[in-house]
């Protein structure tokens, strides 16, 4: 089948493949790509992209993060959402670790879209996010998340208020609201104080 596409001009072999011994092929136009991939019917689509997921995993070795957001997307694509979850944090935290605040972003936002509103982590991807939009320097939204994530807290632990308390102060200071920010870091500092917690922030 691959040899018959290839004389009718259909794909071609890209040489610097992107895996060590794999051959990888693409389509010569998107167009036929998308055209191709609108054939597949929709229950077979979400087996094979599960099954391209794995295959992803299983062959980027050391390099997994570096593909960890096209693993996510396949994930998705495929109604796994536990992995395709598992795999934007992943993403997410890796280009914020690199300061590529943008895709940190784009990964955390793509979670909150998907995530079932009964989600055991729910507070942190709240914090990851208002984190990055902290950096970005878009405080206004990085405060609702920092709020959003506190909301969550109260009912969760107390060392994830005082966490929340002490990114919501941080995030105050450059909306020049310091007095705001100096209550609520000594908020958190109490919180962490009285339960051995660190700093709170």
């Amino acid at each position: 089948m691959l040899s018959f596409v290839r004389s009718r001009d259909l794909v071609h072999e890209n040489e610097d493949s992107t895996f060590e011994s794999v051959r990888e092929f693409l389509f010569k136009h998107a167009i036929l790509r998308d055209v191709t991939y609108d054939t597949v019917l929709l229950k077979l689509r979400k087996i094979y992209h599960r099954n391209v997921a794995e295959w992803l995993i299983s062959q980027s070795g050391e390099r997994v993060l570096e593909f960890s957001g096209l693993i996510a997307e396949h994930f998705d694509r495929g109604r796994d959402i536990d992995n395709a979850i598992l795999w934007l944090s992943r993403s997410g935290r890796s280009a914020f670790s690199t300061s590529s605040y943008p895709e940190a972003l784009s990964a955390f936002q793509r979670i909150l879209n998907i995530l079932p509103e009964v989600y055991s982590d729910r507070a942190h991807l709240h914090l990851d996010t208002g984190r990055t939009l902290e950096k970005l320097a878009r405080y206004d939204e990085a405060c609702k998340q920092f709020e959003r994530a506190l909301e969550i807290a109260e009912v969760d632990s107390e060392p994830g208020i005082a966490n929340c308390l002490g990114n919501l102060g941080n995030v105050s200071q450059p909306r020049d609201d310091y007095v705001y920010a100096l209550e609520l870091h000594e908020r958190s500092l109490a919180i962490s104080a009285r339960i051995g917690y660190g700093e709170g922030v």
